[in-house]
């Protein structure tokens, strides 16, 4: 058997013909396909406002800014451990700092429990709380939402376009929702992200997105004075290009058909692997529906299964290490704090493997990669 890969980026030929006609028509820029693509974004989800950015970082970064300045003096953002380092990074980037709670450990996904635990102590100081729909499976967000009261909720839904919670789409409802379309993403564009706000933030963040000022260079390019614009405030180079928006257009698209063949091969995943010795699966509640970014299992003896994948050319990742176990946030993190302070965090992280899920598999290739691990290790 050939290589396998964890992850593998599939781009469709409408995406590759509109990249084509991008590069011919010249405008390179943000232009009218990050236009289009917002306005299809704010179609599909019946969402307020939704501003195409350079990458998820970024979204999530912006947010940060919204909640900081609707939350003056206040000085945590209650997170998970269990997520990418950019989640975290986005909340020191504005100068606030990060609050780990426990996760779940049926789901990895943040645990209501934790962070009401932190909210009760500390509420006066808490500026915000960061949810992460893990692997794409929704986070329990009636309870989330129930806890915070009036402390704005970010979404990292990175994870999670195409996602349902209790027959809503992730990002409908809430004032704060974060996209990737990185590469390995599930709508995958080279980069990209999304952020939906709620309407009277629009303004501010398009006007972040390219350094504070106040026309975009397409609304100029037809005004008699194209040259003049003013810039209250200091912004970012957030804005992305009309070829990254080009291709995120086509596979939201056919976005839904394409979490439909995820979502199967994970089916497959979980009825091979069903009670099968030293493999745990997650929870898989009724009333969510993934969208399917990651195959995530646990594992005794990981590394042994690991080894076992490698010798049959089966890529495999670990997402991810707990970000409290960094010292990028300040003196004392590190392995011991997070075994402390979130111990379910640490024991998933020792058992947590991710297995290949991409649109480049077929039925065969997903029962023969459990054939393997059926085999034992």
């Amino acid at each position: 058997m050939k290589n396998i890969p964890l992850f593998r980026t599939h781009i469709s030929a409408r995406a590759i013909e509109r990249v084509k006609q991008v590069l011919l028509n010249g405008w390179l820029g943000a232009g009218k396909h990050v236009e289009k693509f917002e306005n299809d974004f704010k179609e599909k989800y019946n969402v307020p406002a939704a501003v195409m950015l350079t990458s998820c970082t970024a979204a999530l970064h912006l947010a940060c800014k919204l909640v900081e300045k609707r939350s003056p003096g206040k000085w945590w953002i209650i997170t998970t451990p269990m997520t990418f380092i950019a989640t975290n990074h986005a909340i020191r980037m504005v100068g606030l700092q990060p609050n780990f709670a426990d996760i779940d450990p049926t789901t990895g996904n943040i645990s209501p429990e934790s962070i009401k635990e932190l909210v009760d102590k500390n509420r006066s100081i808490i500026a915000g709380i960061m949810v992460v729909h893990y692997a794409g499976l929704p986070a329990d967000m009636d309870a989330i939402y129930e806890i915070a009261g009036d402390i704005p909720v970010i979404q990292d839904a990175a994870h999670a376009m195409g996602a349902k919670y209790k027959d809503k789409w992730i990002g409908s409802f809430g004032d704060y929702i974060c996209y990737s379309m990185n590469a390995k993403k599930n709508c995958p564009s080279g980069d990209g992200g999304m952020l939906v706000v709620r309407k009277q933030d629009e303004e501010l963040v398009r006007r972040w997105r390219w350094f504070g000022i106040t026309k975009e260079t397409y609304e100029r390019d037809e005004d008699h004075y194209k040259w003049q614009y003013d810039v209250p405030f200091m912004g970012y180079k957030y804005d992305p290009t009309d070829i990254v928006a080009a291709i995120a257009r086509s596979e939201f698209e056919q976005l839904e058909h394409y979490n439909d063949i995820r979502r199967k091969y994970m089916e497959i995943y979980r009825e091979e692997l069903t009670n099968v010795p030293g493999i745990t699966l997650l929870a898989n509640p009724d009333d969510r529906t993934t969208g399917a970014h990651m195959m995530v299992v646990l594992a005794e003896n990981r590394g042994g299964l690991g080894r076992k994948l490698n010798e049959n050319n089966i890529d495999f990742g670990v997402h991810y290490t707990p970000s409290n176990c960094f010292n990028c946030f300040g003196r004392g993190y590190g392995e011991a704090f997070c075994k402390k302070t979130t111990p379910n965090a640490w024991e998933f992280y020792k058992k947590c493997i991710t297995l290949p899920l991409h649109l480049y598999l077929n039925e065969s290739t997903v029962h023969w990669i459990c054939s393997k691990i059926k085999e034992g290790w």
